[in-house]
């Protein structure tokens, strides 16, 4: 009886979710802080021209180095507009227009 527990079938929806894990690509692992706009424009680029994109690679997170500061009357941060002139929503735009997503990694204690 034991063993017929062990084997017992697993039951899943058919619906093609959740096929894999979500996969995504981090700039800290490589680039630390060292990111900018022109930057996760070409790595996006480079997830969909080496087909990793295609595999399941579909978001890009930028974690660190695209903060300058917090706003002093709201307490937002607020991105580095040196390396992101154009601000972060032109990144994610150019980034979903290659059919992926964009990713900002902070956490509670995160200051410029």
């Amino acid at each position: 009886m034991l063993a017929i527990g062990l084997f017992q079938l697993s039951l899943a929806l058919d619906n093609g979710l959740a096929l894999r894990p979500p996969l995504a690509y981090s700039t800290w692992n490589f680039f630390n802080t060292n990111v900018n706009a022109t930057l996760v424009a070409e790595l996006g680029a480079a997830l969909v021209s080496t087909g990793l994109a295609a595999l399941g690679f579909t978001q890009l997170n930028i974690d660190s180095g695209y903060l300058s500061s917090r706003d002093p009357a709201t307490g937002k941060l607020v991105a580095n507009a040196t390396n992101f002139p154009a601000g972060m929503r032109v990144v994610a735009d150019d980034l979903n227009a290659h059919g992926l997503k964009m990713g900002l990694y902070t956490d509670a204690v995160s200051r410029a």
